[in-house]
C-alpha cells in the first residue's frame, strides 16, 4: 500500500506518466503527483500513514496535549527540568517492554 503526500489518499498500484523527453516514472493515480511512499496502518486508529511514521496525526495530537498537560502539572521550567520528565517517561517505556 502506497500514500499520497500531496492528497492523502492511498493505493496499491501507482500510475505512470511519460515526460516530454521519455522517461516514464510513477505517480498518484488520483492527484499524479510523484511524491508518495509506502504505508502502513497506524496500531490505534487503523488509518494508512506513512511507513515509519509511527501513529496518525490525530494521535499524535492527542499525545501532545496531553504531555503538554503533564509539563503544566509538574511546572517544568526550563530544559533541565524537562529532559528528566522525559527520562522519567523513557524509563517507565522501557519498565512496560
Amino acid at each position: 500500500m502506497n500514500i499520497c503526500m500531496r492528497c492523502g489518499k492511498t493505493f496499491d498500484r501507482a500510475g505512470t506518466e511519460t515526460d516530454d523527453v521519455g522517461y516514464t516514472y510513477s505517480i498518484c493515480p488520483y492527484c499524479e503527483s510523484d511524491n508518495f511512499t509506502s504505508a502502513e496502518t497506524c496500531p490505534f486508529t487503523g488509518d494508512y500513514i506513512p511507513s515509519g511514521q509511527g501513529v496518525s496525526a490525530s494521535v499524535q495530537k492527542r499525545v501532545q496535549q496531553r504531555l503538554e498537560q503533564i509539563v503544566a502539572d509538574e511546572g517544568v521550567e526550563n530544559d533541565d527540568q524537562l529532559y528528566a520528565l522525559i527520562e522519567v517517561i523513557g524509563n517507565w517505556s522501557e519498565e512496560r517492554s
